[in-house]
């Protein structure tokens, strides 16, 4: 397990509600909605941070409650980190892709789905890293972002 993390700093005038995504937001199924979210005020900032597992159960159908392990998961693993095998020992190398979408005014209740003001941003960690900063800088509809990477 790794810890990741993602910092917005807002030097924007308004408040921005960031939202995390394990697949491609704009695909249909059960990734497409906010996994974790979180509001950040003008000049401030916020972050999310979790815990990233290999070898965890996903869900096979969201409405029976039923976790599938096998080579749906390997296939999965595969595709997310390098197999490397050393004197015989099976290593996992490599880092996870998250997709970050931001927005503005945000309702109680309201589904994150693909209405992003900003994003999809793809988080895609470099080898040694396992924090992603985005820094969103403007005034009003008039804004830029820009996203970097460190290990902490």
């Amino acid at each position: 397990m790794r810890n990741y993390h993602v910092d917005l700093n807002n030097t924007t005038d308004r408040t921005w509600t960031m939202a995390i995504y394990r697949g491609t937001p704009n695909a249909t199924g059960q990734d497409n909605i906010a996994w974790k979210r979180t509001e950040v005020p003008p000049l401030s900032t916020g972050g999310i941070d979790w815990e990233h597992g290999v070898g965890a159960p996903r869900p096979k159908s969201p409405s029976a409650g039923i976790a599938e392990v096998g080579q749906a998961l390997l296939d999965e693993l595969a595709h997310e980190w390098d197999i490397v095998y050393t004197d015989g020992v099976q290593r996992l190398r490599g880092a996870p892709t998250y997709w970050v979408g931001l927005f503005r005014d945000v309702r109680a209740g309201e589904a994150l789905g693909g209405n992003f003001d900003i994003g999809p941003i793809e988080l895609q960690f470099p080898e040694g890293t396992n924090t992603a900063v985005i820094d969103i800088v403007g005034q009003g509809n008039s804004t830029t972002h820009r996203t970097t990477y460190a290990s902490r």
